[in-house]
């Protein structure tokens, strides 16, 4: 059983004990979401290789909020960027834009940058089918748009075709110009090609 194998591979990390039952408690949490099937295939292919740092730094914590949102490694599990990171993050900033503005129209604006998760560092276990692989910071921003849109949240964001981007001083003043009460901006600012982030307005 992998969670008994994880619990091995951990233990023989020089890593606390409990950083080593968190990762177990969100691993098997991971494993036993339906939603997340398509991913199981990398945990366990990382599982055959020993690759048990990995897989005790992708899961012994939640992503923090840091300034202005969350930003690290794309990959599989809690603590990487990732659809399901990212969509908490997203359907918090509506429930928060709900608290502040009340139930009227809200909108945001969304800005995204080039990136785009090509495992540069190695860390995807080769031949084995990874639904993060590949995907870009457009990818992450229509995610988004459409968790803003189902909560009734107008999300304005350049269209696929524009072959442009926004910066950020551009969302700030897009913000402004459209009176949108909040914006997403899906940029990991200076870290290195293979991390993304969500920084909130």
């Amino acid at each position: 059983m992998l969670l008994e194998r994880a619990r091995a591979g951990f233990a023989g990390l020089t890593v606390a004990q409990a950083v080593q039952d968190a990762a177990l408690t969100r691993l098997e949490r991971w494993l036993a979401d339906p939603t997340a099937a398509e991913t199981f295939p990398v945990i366990h292919a990382l599982a055959d290789a020993g690759r048990w740092e990995l897989l005790l730094d992708s899961f012994y914590q939640i992503i923090p909020f840091g300034t202005g949102g969350r930003r690290g490694p794309v990959g599989i599990g809690p603590n990487r960027i990732n659809p399901w990171t990212l969509g908490t993050s997203i359907q918090g900033h509506c429930v928060y834009l709900r608290q502040r503005f009340g139930e009227g129209p809200l909108s945001v604006v969304i800005a995204y940058d080039v990136r785009r998760y090509l495992d540069s560092r190695g860390q995807s276990p080769a031949g084995v089918p990874n639904p993060v692989l590949g995907l870009s910071s457009r990818d992450f921003a229509e995610q988004a748009a459409g968790i803003y849109a189902a909560n009734g949240v107008t999300a304005r964001i350049l269209a696929r075709d524009s072959g442009t981007y926004l910066s950020t001083p551009e969302l700030s003043f897009g913000i402004r110009m459209y009176g949108a009460q909040g914006g997403l901006n899906v940029s990991a600012s200076h870290n290195p090609p293979d991390d993304n982030g969500a920084k909130v307005y």
